[in-house]
């Protein structure tokens, strides 16, 4: 009952959910507004007449109920609508990145999305062409431009969220995340996710404190090897983001954190 009793005070400190600071929801609505700009220069009248459509909504944690304080961006989702097939998902990824570097000083270049930094807020903005294609099971498959690939992938964002927001372990996910920053490792919030789930959706009790074990345990024991894959997409494999060594560092850190004897010497 106390490690319990620990383990959601530390979750009600971190949790980052259901508020937004004055910064960030000025930073939000300057995004969206460059994006709607961006919109009207590449297909003037879109609103109108068709032909190229962008429309922001909140992704990543933020969206799922995951997000924990001090570490988490906020993640934006571009979804465009190309109903003439007039632009390539490469082309309109890079558009749409010349285009918000011309409007904040503070951006960059990652694999899949733009990095900005406004009102001492971090954005991240992917931008994803809807698929055309009737042989995809839903509609809001989206295929996006990875730079480091120079080739579009197939994903469905709405179909993670919905996977991790139905889900009973959101406690548990926050957790993680907070074990993944204090030890400072390389792993990315989707994999966390996806992960936890995983190593609790046959193994899950109502006892916290025995799912954080469960999930050490499962790290400790296949972080290593155990594939896991974008439910949008099986063909992306979100651990093979991670290096093998960063994989090793995260086993050898998931030992020492059960060695440990209590809760407040993992989650210090």
């Amino acid at each position: 009952m106390r490690a319990n009793k620990y383990l959601k005070g530390v979750v009600e400190k971190i949790a980052n959910n259901d508020t937004f600071s004055k910064k960030e929801k000025m930073g939000y609505k300057k995004v969206k507004n460059s994006v709607k700009e961006w919109n009207e220069s590449i297909s003037p009248g879109f609103h109108l007449f068709g032909g190229v459509k962008a429309k922001v909504q909140k992704s990543g944690s933020r969206a799922k109920g995951t997000s924990i304080k001090g570490t988490s961006d906020i993640d934006l989702f571009v979804s465009i609508t190309d109903s003439k097939n007039e632009y390539t998902t490469r082309e309109l990824s890079e558009s749409l990145h010349t285009h918000l570097s011309s409007d904040f000083r503070e951006t960059r270049k990652q694999n899949v999305s733009t990095r900005i930094i406004t009102d001492g807020c971090k954005f991240d903005v992917t931008s994803a062409k809807q698929s055309n294609s009737k042989s995809h099971e839903r509609k809001d498959d989206h295929y996006i431009y990875s730079r480091g690939q120079d080739a579009r992938m197939l994903t469905n964002i709405q179909s993670g969220i919905e996977i991790i927001n139905s889900s009973k372990y959101k406690k548990e996910i926050m957790l993680i995340k907070r074990w993944r920053d204090i030890n400072g490792l390389k792993i990315s919030s989707t994999y966390i996710e996806l992960f936890v789930y995983d190593a609790l959706e046959n193994n899950h009790s109502r006892n916290l404190s025995e799912n954080i074990i469960t999930v050490l345990k499962e790290l400790e024991d296949t972080v290593v090897t155990k594939k896991i894959v974008d439910p949008g997409n099986p063909k992306n494999i979100i651990s093979e983001t991670m290096t093998k060594q960063e994989k090793r560092v995260v086993k050898k850190v998931a030992t020492e954190s059960l060695e440990k004897e209590d809760f407040d010497e993992i989650f210090r």
